[in-house]
């Protein structure tokens, strides 16, 4: 019999062992992933206020200048206007319907989409639609929204009076936190007036 509990008990230390082993190898990367995060310096991106607006320039693999996409926390994902998505030759490969504030509309979801906005990539599948149909691209073209999934990997400051964004990577906020939720993938923060 005290064989039989010796292998027992042997077998039972191996796995504690092993659990030990992968409680430390996940708390050692957690704690390189908060390292990566506090070494990634904060991203200041210029901003034009326009028409109650955010406006900013984003680089986009195979366009020849900046394009001027407006950076909207109403919207759920990225999109890219479809006359932008055409001259970059990306290819549609999902029809979608959009809902706006005031609008339902048709339009396709594209990948390979690669745009930064200064060194921060945005993401890759967004959604094209036509935005000559809308009041404010009768004064300046707008060439894209940069949507809530942006927002959802990143913690964004807006300083108003100075004009930029900082943009952190998704970890410990600095400053004030605004309690927010994704309802319908807008962002909901709750306000009392």
């Amino acid at each position: 019999m005290a064989p039989f509990r010796c292998r027992r008990w042997h077998f039972g230390l191996q796995q504690q062992t092993r659990l030990s082993m992968n409680l430390r190898t996940l708390l050692k990367r957690f704690a390189a992933r908060l390292v990566s995060l506090r070494d990634k310096p904060t991203v200041e991106v210029a901003f034009e206020y326009l028409n109650r607006m955010i406006w900013v320039k984003v680089d986009v693999a195979g366009s020849p200048g900046q394009l001027n996409f407006i950076f909207d926390t109403g919207c759920e994902q990225t999109c890219i206007d479809v006359r932008s998505a055409k001259t970059l030759g990306l290819k549609k490969f999902r029809n979608v319907t959009i809902v706006g504030p005031d609008s339902v509309e048709q339009g396709h979801e594209v990948s390979n989409f690669r745009g930064k906005m200064s060194s921060l990539p945005l993401p890759t599948n967004v959604v094209s639609q036509d935005f000559a149909r809308h009041s404010l691209s009768k004064r300046r073209q707008i060439d894209g929204l940069i949507g809530a999934d942006f927002l959802a990997e990143h913690v964004v400051q807006i300083d108003y009076d100075g004009k930029l964004l900082r943009i952190d990577p998704k970890g410990p906020a600095v400053g004030t936190s605004v309690p927010a939720r994704r309802r319908r993938g807008v962002m909901l923060v709750p306000v009392s007036v």
